[in-house]
């Protein structure tokens, strides 16, 4: 006979769960290779287990599911940031006190006040929802927030203060960059930005043809609503705009015009101005001397532009000629400077022969000035503002 395997003794609840377990079909018989045939059964599995699983197999659903819920709807509070003392010493107060018994503590109450990001943030987020259906538009959502935007430098006004702003072509209300804001228009649809539509005075009419509350609406419809009858609405904040940029305008233009004037003045009765063209004149014909740009009764201003392109010829180039080195000026030879202009020896010979032409500044000073002024942009600014006021009349 073959020995048996000897088995510890099993407690008595281990001893029932065996018994109430199948019994394990034998292994190591019939096909089974490499198993000897005297190998011990596998031990038992731990029958602790085992009750252990029934015991939570066996608990109910809807009790584990209750508790779960209970701790999904319990809130978490915020939490108050202090050190903690886990071990009260003796003497403190801590050890002296008991655990505040005296007083009741309703955590209801606290998560009332301090829950964080359950119930307290739901019930929030439920009132604005709630808020946010209960108002009403009389346009879609893109036109809302485009005249919100619109209507962002008027925000401290009422949306019937605004009307009343309009029909008094009130300055201190309807600023500049307010009326600009109005009187926007979409690059796309061509459409106001800000002020109604035709559908949407049409669906405004049939709003208040309702009498239904004003109240209900958002900040955009009220808007609409206060200025849906408005005569001449748009033709209102043009007027606004263009007579409130009108005295700006119209003084820019005429600073510029009276500077260019000043200066056309100056220039032509300047005696000091006049003698250092004369020179210039001079001075370019002898260079032009035998060419077909020689003998010019005169010259176009521009050409004062190019006096300082003209440079002086290399000094090893002058050496090959005596006569022109003692005939250079004196500005030339002092200090060895090379590469002067034509402009250098000209105020060389204005300051040996006349310099009193060198205070010739004095009698050109709005010259500055005008320079600065845009004769093309000034044209077209008061081409601009004659069409605006045709437009307008």
């Amino acid at each position: 006979e073959k020995p048996k395997a000897a088995t510890p003794a099993e407690p008595p609840a281990e001893a029932k769960a065996k018994e109430a377990s199948p019994p394990a079909p034998a292994k190591g018989k019939g096909k089974g290779k490499g198993k000897e045939k005297g190998a011990a059964p596998p031990p038992p599995m731990d029958a602790k287990a085992k009750p252990k699983a029934k015991a939570k197999a066996g608990l109910p659903k809807a009790a584990a599911k209750g508790e779960a819920q209970a701790k999904r709807e319990l809130s978490k509070l915020k939490p108050l940031g202090w050190q903690k003392i886990t071990d009260a010493e003796e003497g403190t107060l801590w050890a002296c006190s008991g655990d505040g018994d005296d007083f009741d503590v309703s955590r209801s109450t606290l998560e009332q006040i301090f829950a964080w990001g359950t119930g307290q943030n739901r019930l929030a987020k439920g009132r604005s929802e709630s808020a946010e259906e209960a108002k009403k538009c009389l346009t879609t959502p893109g036109r809302a927030m485009g005249i919100c935007i619109g209507l962002h430098p008027l925000r401290h006004q009422t949306p019937y203060s605004i009307r009343e702003a309009i029909l008094a072509l009130d300055q201190a209300v309807l600023t500049e960059e307010a009326t600009e804001l109005l009187l926007t228009i979409d690059a796309k649809s061509q459409q106001p930005t800000v002020l109604p539509t035709p559908e949407e005075i049409e669906a405004v009419r049939n709003y208040v043809a309702s009498k239904q509350d004003l109240d209900l609406l958002d900040d955009a419809s009220k808007f609409l609503v206060a200025v849906h009858d408005v005569p001449h609405l748009k033709d209102r904040l043009t007027l606004h705009q263009f007579r409130t940029g009108f005295t700006e305008c119209v003084d820019a233009l005429h600073e510029a015009l009276n500077t260019m004037s000043t200066a056309l003045h100056q220039v032509r009765n300047s005696k000091s101005f006049a003698s250092i063209l004369l020179l210039v004149l001079k001075t370019g014909n002898v260079l032009n001397d035998g060419t077909a740009r020689g003998d010019a009764r005169g010259f176009r201003m521009s050409t004062l532009m190019q006096l300082s392109n003209l440079k002086q010829v290399e000094p090893a180039q002058q050496a090959r000629d005596p006569a022109q080195s003692r005939d250079a000026s004196p500005r030339q030879n002092s200090g060895g400077v090379s590469n002067l202009t034509l402009v250098d020896h000209l105020v060389g010979i204005i300051s040996e022969q006349r310099p009193e032409l060198l205070n010739v500044v004095e009698e050109l000073q709005s010259v500055p000035a005008a320079t600065r002024v845009e004769l093309d942009d000034t044209g077209r600014n008061i081409t601009q503002l004659r069409a605006e006021v045709r437009r307008i009349s």
